[in-house]
């Protein structure tokens, strides 16, 4: 019995460690940053068709009131330009006893004919699995030095997921405009 409790033991040490990763949860970089690699940005241009510049303002702008809710409705609105900017907080993950971590970001959207830009820029990501440390400004890199290598990348992969989701949901919003069955 210890010959078997012995093999099994090997064995099991001897094995490599496998992590199984599904081709469909593979993070999408979306964060760039510019010349000076001191500001890191996601930006981009929807082409939409049959929908004009008034109207994707303003499903846009339903959208911003109503994702991005703050007390002070901060966000601000240019009609006659076409132009939308706000900056929003987003939490990155809640822990059961803890706010868990957020990026503070400022957002831009501006309109034409059968087209919209949004630019997300001036990232800071605060971990509160640190309390004491004070927000940083993303780098792309190792924001949270003396933290470990598995960290700062998990904070990387969460900003940029969270930030890809929002670019998808305000493409849809504005495509797509109001679903009539949200009840």
């Amino acid at each position: 019995m210890k010959r078997v409790l012995l093999i099994a033991t090997a064995l099991f040490f001897a094995t490599p460690n496998i992590k199984a990763q599904d081709k469909d949860e593979e993070v999408k970089t979306v964060l760039v940053s510019d010349d000076n690699a001191t500001n890191y940005y996601y930006e981009g241009i929807v082409p939409v068709e049959g929908v004009t510049k008034e109207e994707m303002f303003k499903r846009a702008k339903q959208w911003v009131l109503s994702t991005f809710k703050t007390e002070d409705n901060s966000a601000g609105f240019d009609e006659k330009e076409f132009i939308i900017f706000n900056s929003p907080t987003i939490v990155l993950e809640k822990f059961k006893s803890a706010p868990g971590d957020y990026v503070n970001f400022k957002i831009k959207l501006s309109f034409k004919d059968g087209k919209y830009k949004f630019r997300f820029d001036n990232l800071m990501v605060k971990s509160n699995n640190f309390p004491i440390d004070p927000p940083v400004a993303y780098n792309g890199t190792k924001m949270f030095p003396g933290r470990g290598a598995k960290y700062n990348s998990s904070v990387i992969e969460k900003v940029n997921k969270s930030l890809l989701a929002l670019s998808i949901d305000l493409e849809n919003n504005i495509k797509g405009g109001a679903k009539k069955d949200d009840w």
